[in-house]
């Protein structure tokens, strides 16, 4: 849905199927306040997406598709490989129970060896957490742009994200320079 959740970032996407409307982010460092940025991406994708020109303050219901926000996590510090991130918890914790507001997402730790279900089902997460892998381990004795070159250099011929890494090699460099 265009770039109404981007605000200058590329890592989050939504999109609407089946009356259900999923957020999903990619995150490499801990994701704390996750829920808050949902709840946030989702006032501004409601507004522009599904209010659009009806009044809020009609008497009639503004249907809304049912949100689910997720987070894909592959940074280096430990997580479990799945839970629920709640906005709640950031409320002080003797006022949790009367909060009126409350947001969930589902983090899930992509890390070689971690979320087998899903590696499973999806096979580009599973190839994409193999190159992360790679890359890490070769840092242990070189660069950052030789890491990621031996981690292209000996990714599986048959790997489906291989064509797309090695066409954009020197972004790929580039964005993990950065972190």
């Amino acid at each position: 849905m265009e770039d109404v959740l981007f605000m200058g970032m590329k890592n989050d996407v939504s999109f609407l199927m089946d009356s259900r409307l999923s957020l999903w982010g990619h995150q490499s460092t801990p994701v704390p306040n996750a829920p808050l940025r949902c709840i946030m991406y989702l006032g501004r994708l409601w507004t522009k997406e599904f209010v659009g020109k009806r009044s809020l303050y009609s008497s009639k219901t503004i249907s809304l598709p049912v949100p689910r926000c997720v987070v894909f996590y592959n940074g280096t510090e430990k997580e479990e490989e799945e839970r629920v991130l709640c906005l709640s918890d950031a409320f002080p914790e003797d006022k949790r129970a009367e909060a009126d507001v409350e947001v969930k997402v589902h983090l899930l730790n992509v890390n070689m060896g971690s979320e087998r279900k899903l590696m499973d089902a999806c096979r580009p997460m599973y190839e994409y957490a193999w190159f992360v892998s790679s890359i890490r381990e070769n840092m242990r004795t070189m660069e950052i742009e030789a890491a990621v070159n031996k981690a292209l250099d000996e990714m599986p011929e048959d790997f489906g994200i291989r064509d797309f890494l090695i066409r954009n090699r020197e972004e790929v460099q580039r964005k993990r320079r950065r972190r």
